[in-house]
């Protein structure tokens, strides 16, 4: 999995917003606005986490089993892989 752009994460008051920008620019290409789970699965994929090591963790930090949380991360990586913010 490789990141195509980067991505900055803010937080505004409860909202957290995905700033995706070219990485070579460093203009901004677009913003999405996420929940708490997303901003986590951001957050790991730019620490170079894979998806099994994301599930893992999204697993133990929601307390959620790890069949779900591997659902919701795949999910959530293919939104980004059809985006073109993610390549393999």
């Amino acid at each position: 999995m490789k990141l195509n752009c980067q991505i900055d994460l803010q937080e505004l008051g409860e909202t957290v917003v995905a700033v995706v920008k070219d990485k070579k620019t460093q203009q901004v290409v677009h913003a999405y606005k996420m929940n708490e789970t997303g901003a986590f699965i951001i957050n790991q994929i730019n620490e170079g986490n894979d998806e099994e090591i994301i599930s893992k963790h999204l697993s133990e930090e929601f307390a959620v089993s790890f069949e779900l949380a591997t659902q919701e991360v795949h999910d959530f990586i293919e939104m980004l892989k059809n985006k073109g913010i993610i390549g393999e």
